[in-house]
Formats: C-alpha cells, structure tokens, sequence
C-alpha cells in the first residue's frame, strides 16, 4: 500500500489542475459595500438588469427557492438563496449558468416524471420555435432543439411573447400556453413522452376565448405579453396573471371552474393587479412570478418588467411585493424594487479604479451610455468615493453627475498625470469615436477640471475606449484606443512626461482583433515587469494577451488557456494594483452593473510550468527552500498562501487542497 500512495497522489494532483488553475478567478458579488442616497447594499456586483426574466426554483435541494435570471445579453443567471432562518439572501453563482444560450425565455420543469428539472427555452435556431435540454444528473444536455407536436409539426411560440407551462387540468404533466399578439392565447395539451421528449396536441389558438386588449392613450391595443398561472384564491385551480406590451399593470383572469376543468371568467377580468393597498405603474409589459421567499406559508409576487409601449424601465425593474394576507386571501405590499439590491446604472457602463482624492485607496469613476430619467440623454460619469480600503471598500455614491451631463454618449473614462503636475486628469471615450479630455487644474487631494475639449482632434470611428500606458518604457505615457471593430489604434508619445506630443502609429495594434469593440486595459499580469493586456469585447467575452517581449518592445501573444466567466457583453474592465500578488478588476456590461473579480497567477502549484501538477512540482518547491533560489516565477506559481516566499506552509495548502 505503501507503494501506491504516491502514485494516488500523481493522480490527485494531476486531475485537480484544471481545478486549481481556474479557483484562481473568483466572483465577488458581496466583496463591497455602497452607499447612496435611499441606497445601501452589501451585494452590488450582480451585473445589472434590463430586461430580467426569471423563474424561482430550489436547485439545492435545501428547501429554499434559488433564483434564475435572464436578460436581453442572451446569459442565464444563476443566484443561490443562502437563506438563514427564514432570511433569504441571494448570491451570484454562476453569471452564465452552464453556459446555456436561451433565446427570449426560459423554463424549468419535470417533464419526463423523473424528479429532476428539465429546461425548455426558445430555439436559437428559430425564436418561434422551442428548444428542450435533458437533466443528466444537474447537467442539461440539448435533446431537441426544435421541439415537434404530436403531429410532427413545430410547437410555436410567437417570438416576442414570454410562454408558460402548467398542469392546467391536473392529469400530472405540464401543458404549454403562449400568448399572441393579438390578445389571444394559445394552448398545447400534454399528451405523453416519447422518444426522449414531451408529446404536445395543438388545441387552439384562442383558449376559453380570452381576449386581452391593453390601453394606449384613447386606443385599445394588444401586443407581447407575459403569462404566468398560479392559485391567487385558494380554490384548489389555476388563475392566469398577464403582462401585457399595452398595460402598465397586471390583468388576472380568474378559474371558476376546477382543477380539473378550467373555466376563465373572461367576463371579470381584473385590470389592474394588485390593486390594494398597492398597485404597480411600471414602463409596461411586467412579468409575473410567485414564490414563497420568506416561508411563511404565502406565495409572495414578484414583478420584472420587460419594457412596453410606456418606455425602457433599465433600473429599478425587479419589483418584490409580500404577501401579508394568506393563501385565500392575498394581501400584497410593495417592498422594492430592486430586488437583488444591485448597483445598476442604467446600460453599457465602463468603470475606471481611480484614487481620485489621493488618499491611498481606489475609488471608482462609473461611466455609462445613456440615462432616460433626465434630459438630455447622454451618458453620465458616477464618482463612488471609497471610504473603506482596497482590501474592504466602502463605496459611497458622492455624484451621479460627476462633470456634468453633456459630455456624450458611451463614455469610458481613464485618469492619468499626462502633464506631470502631480495631479490626476481625465479622458473619456464616446459613441462617435472622439477622445475628450479635461486638465485637473487642482492637485492630487482637491481637484478642479476645465471643462471638457477634444482631444487632438482623434476619431477612431465609433465607441472610442482610450487607454494609457509606457509601452516603450520611455518615461512618458503611449495613448492606445480601442474602437467598435474590435481593434486598437495606437499614439506614441514622442514628447515627454511634461510636454506631451502624440503621433499616429497604427489603427491595428500588433494585428489584434475582438471582432467587435474592444475595450482594452494594460496591467502586468504575471509580475515580469512588463505590460500585458485584458481586452474585453463586445460579444466575445475578455481576452489576455501576454506580452512575451520586454519593456521597450512588447510581443503580445493570445492566452487561450486563461479563461474569464461568461459575463455577457460590452466587457470593459477596470484593475487595480494586486495587494499580496491577487488582482481585483471590476467589469462593467451591457445590463448597466458590474462585477467583481480577484485572481491571481501565483498559487497555481505549477511550478515547472509544465502544465501538470505532479511530483516534480513538490520536489521543485523543497529544491528552492533548500537552495533559496528565490526564482521569482517559482515563488510565485508555488506561493499558495501569497506570502511572498515559498515556504513549507505552501507545501502543506498543496497538499491538504489535492487530498481533501
């Protein structure tokens, strides 16, 4: 036996790599606290929403509902309830569930009566069309991705309508309904399961003959909507709660039948839902779900809102009402609306860690899109000030019109010294591919910025992102800008630290392309001393490219094997200095939130650098304790407790991390 341990611990070791390696990228969602006016969270880093879609179900198996989330970037969401004696708390545990692409909608349900969820979403490859994963134990493998009835016809889902399912006549499985623009519904009897998929019967396309006709001004209209049954009455059947394009509200259409035999009062529908004490007025076309989040025994409502004929409604759209009545008798209060408490400011933000006051710790700059709750509607820079540390920020949301609001759309901002004054000036990028600059005309702990001007006349095209970093190493700061087609054009500095001097060099720097927007961030990724590269993108995700070349002539090769999480799309990041060899970044997204990240390349275990982690990465590390042969890349690939040295506490983390 004795014999074969260390060949286990090869094993181990070998398998575990992969694991250790991408352990070293974490999500941050509750690594902050921010403050503002009638705001206070300690899980802002979510991402933001839109358009969120959800579904509540426990996916742990713990008893408590967790939550999915869906939005308009196409990535599914996953949020874990840590709740704790009846107190839910929600974090981010995947911001692209299993990397699942669900169109418009989704939906999970046991479909095959095997008491695991399956998942029906809208095809990809049709948005009219239906697309279903099997649950091979908690993982969804694609089974069809166009579902057929039992007529070999396409189940049909009309493209802008958000469907359901439920067992409306109580026969054990779920039926499928979805609404048409007209303001008819549409239903698909549960026949069986076969051959590995749900057996559905076109019935009709105007069930119980319900009619929803939303209003316009003087007009009646109908358009999207999105449904959602549930038992609001305690009678034992399903009710019907709509959102509708046109209503700014809820409609519920009431089951005065059974359980087993639906009759829609389509003679009372209820217009406005709820309607005491509480009512909803929202941009329009609200999702309606249920979940008994605080395990009192009520289905409590929750209200996301779509965006209809009214307007966008980009924050604020997650709507939380408590049931404060009961089963039978429902009694809804409003308690926000924002439910996952996220910073959200709006769509496309940019952030920029900045230690704008000169007081030792990282605030951020927020630069963002648009705003529509204030004329006109260009983008906005936020100023958080942190008043905690780097290591424990604090965030307090000092400005949310931080210089003004007429600087442009789209704006990414950067700060740097680029006069050598000792004080920090600001650049932003904007929608049309211009660089504006404002001089701090301050110092370093009071600063006072000219108005904004552009900056040498610069256009890249579209969606300017401007970056600055010493790339030749000549003591004055290079100007690189990222553009919409994915490229960046690089200035050369040819002046000095005092007397800047840009010169054009090219729009195509070292032949590096993210297809579409590229939002570049210079950083020293693997201690070197040299300059690598994050490039987000615009669909793509976050690249790294390491510079394999030196100080004055960087050589910039694509990393494949580091790989970011899913974050969805329009990717800038912000990184700041690493505190003990861990870099945090922060990356802001189409949806108007951030996230949070730490990683880091030291404690990986792989020492040799050989791609594996095996004996000979042990060995290695007794070598250069015993010889203190202080190699800077074997301290830090060996370096588990991000200490600095290489020690036999790194050798005892290894091994307690591989074996346990």
């Amino acid at each position: 036996m004795k014999l074969k341990r260390p060949s286990i611990l090869l094993i181990k070791i070998t398998i575990l790599l992969n694991f250790l390696i991408s352990s070293n990228i974490e999500l941050m969602s509750h690594s902050a606290t921010i403050i503002g006016q009638n705001y206070f969270s300690e899980n802002p880093f979510t991402g933001g929403s839109n358009k969120p879609r959800i579904r509540w179900v426990d996916w742990n198996n713990d008893g408590n509902d967790d939550l999915f989330l869906l939005d308009e970037d196409g990535k599914l969401k996953y949020f874990l309830n840590m709740n704790n004696n009846n107190n839910f708390n929600f974090k981010l545990n995947d911001p692209s569930f299993q990397n699942i692409n669900c169109g418009g909608w989704f939906y999970f349900g046991d479909f095959d009566n095997d008491n695991q969820l399956e998942l029906m979403t809208q095809s990809t490859e049709n948005p009219s069309h239906i697309s279903y994963y099997e649950n091979n134990n908690n993982q969804f493998e694609l089974e069809y991705l166009e579902l057929y009835s039992n007529m070999n016809q396409f189940v049909l889902s009309e493209a802008v309508v958000t469907p359901t399912f439920a067992d409306i006549d109580n026969d054990g499985d779920l039926d499928f309904f979805t609404g048409h623009v007209t303001g008819t519904l549409g239903f698909y009897e549960n026949i069986g399961f076969e051959n590995n998929q749900p057996i559905f019967y076109f019935q009709t396309n105007e069930w119980q003959n319900i009619l929803i006709i939303g209003q316009s001004a003087t007009l009646n209209r109908h358009g999207a909507s999105a449904i959602n049954f549930i038992d609001l009455d305690g009678d034992n059947d399903l009710d019907l709660t709509w959102g509708d394009y046109f209503q700014q509200s809820l409609y519920v259409v009431w089951n005065i039948g059974t359980d087993m035999e639906p009759q829609m009062d389509i003679s009372n529908v209820t217009n406005y839902y709820p309607n005491t004490p509480y009512t909803i007025v929202s941009s329009g076309q609200n999702m309606p779900s249920f979940s008994d989040i605080d395990n009192d025994g009520d289905m409590d409502l929750f209200i996301t809102v779509l965006g209809g004929a009214y307007g966008f409604q980009s924050i604020n759209n997650f709507y939380y009402f408590d049931n404060v009545g009961d089963s039978e008798f429902p009694l809804y209060v409003e308690i926000n609306r924002n439910f996952l408490n996220a910073l959200d400011f709006y769509d496309k933000v940019s952030p920029e860690l900045v230690d704008i006051d000169g007081d030792g710790d990282d605030d951020l700059i927020i630069g963002n899109s648009f705003e529509t709750n204030t004329f006109p509607w260009n983008g906005r820079l936020k100023f958080l000030e942190n008043r905690g540390t780097n290591i424990k920020p604090e965030y307090h949301i000092i400005d949310e019109e931080f210089l003004g609001n007429m600087i442009g759309k789209d704006l990414s901002p950067t700060f740097i010294d680029i006069d050598n004054d000792g004080d920090l000036d600001i650049f932003t990028g904007e929608t049309y591919g211009k660089i504006f600059y404002s001089e701090n005309l301050g110092n370093l702990n009071s600063w006072e910025f000219s108005s904004f001007s552009s900056f040498l006349d610069i256009d890249v095209g579209y969606n300017s992102v401007p970056n600055f970093v010493d790339i030749d190493n000549d003591g004055d700061y290079d100007l690189f800008i990222g553009n919409s087609d994915g490229k960046i054009t690089q200035y050369e500095n040819i002046g000095s630290s005092f007397n800047f001097n840009f010169d054009f060099v090219t729009e195509n720097y070292s032949n590096i392309s993210v297809e579409s927007k590229a939002f570049p961030e210079f950083f020293d990724y693997d201690n070197d001393n040299d300059f690598d590269l994050l490039l987000g993108s615009e669909n793509n995700g976050i690249f790294l490219f390491e510079n394999e070349g030196d100080l004055e002539n960087a050589d910039f090769i694509l990393n494949e094997d580091f790989k970011f999480p899913d974050l969805g799309t329009n990717l800038k990041v912000s990184i700041n200095q690493p505190i003990n060899k861990v870099n945090s970044l922060y990356v802001g997204n189409t949806l108007g939130g951030l996230f949070h990240l730490k990683f880091s390349v030291c404690g990986s275990g792989d020492i040799n650098n050989d791609s594996n982690i095996d004996i000979s990465d042990i060995n290695l590390i007794i070598e250069i304790i015993l010889t203190v042969d202080l190699n800077e890349n074997g301290i830090c690939s060996g370096d588990s407790n991000f200490d600095g040295f290489l020690t036999i506490s790194d050798i005892l983390i290894l091994l307690n991390n591989l074996l346990n």
